[in-house]
C-alpha cells in the first residue's frame, strides 16, 4: 500500500505484520478504504491501517485467551498483551507460551 506513509508508523507495526503474515492474515487496501469512506472528511489513513492491524492481533490474542488493550492516535499508538507493552513479535510469542 504505497499510498500509506509507513515512515509515520510505530516501529512495532512491522513486527505485528510479521505475526499476521505467519498466520495468513493481512489488512487490505480495500478494508482501509471501506473504513475511510465512513468519515465526513479525509481521515488519517495510517491510523485506520494501524487500527485494523491491531484488531487482527487482538483476535489472535483472544484465540489464546489473552487479554489485550490498544490505543491508536497520530502521536503514540500502543498495544499491550496481558498488561505488558508490545514491542517485538517475541513479546507476543512469549505471552502465548506463558499462557499454555
Amino acid at each position: 500500500m504505497e499510498w500509506i506513509n509507513f515512515e509515520d508508523m510505530p516501529d512495532f507495526i512491522a513486527e505485528i505484520e510479521s505475526i499476521l503474515e505467519r498466520e495468513g492474515l493481512s489488512v487490505s487496501e480495500e478494508e482501509v478504504w471501506e473504513v475511510a469512506r465512513v468519515f465526513p472528511c479525509v481521515p488519517l489513513f495510517q491510523n485506520i491501517y494501524i487500527e485494523l492491524v491491531f484488531m487482527r492481533l487482538e483476535s489472535l490474542c483472544e484465540s489464546y485467551n489473552l487479554s489485550c488493550n490498544y490505543q491508536v492516535n497520530c502521536l503514540a499508538s500502543s498495544f499491550s498483551i496481558e498488561g505488558e507493552e508490545f514491542y517485538t513479535k517475541y513479546d507476543y510469542y512469549d505471552r502465548i507460551r506463558e499462557s499454555a
